[in-house]
């Protein structure tokens, strides 16, 4: 952990696990990848066409996305 332990843990302590989704996302999105399904380099207009999306949000890639490079803003916009 890099600093000491002083409190013992217990099988009983909770925990929060923040953030999970993220994760599972960029697995299921890898896996579809490795699959043929997806290319990293497939657009969010690409993949909903068809659908109403931002339109500075058109070119963002899924790997964009999934490492938080796609410019989305800490308060998007509401529809």
């Amino acid at each position: 952990f890099g600093f000491p332990l002083t409190v013992a843990m217990d099988v009983d302590d909770r925990w929060h696990l923040g953030s999970n989704t993220k994760a599972m996302t960029a697995v299921l999105i890898g896996t579809y990848v490795d699959r043929g399904k997806l290319r990293w380099t497939d657009t969010l207009g690409e993949l909903l066409k068809g659908q109403q999306i931002d339109p500075s949000y058109s070119s963002v890639t899924l790997d964009q996305l999934i490492r938080h490079e796609g410019g989305a803003p800490g308060q998007p916009r509401s529809p």
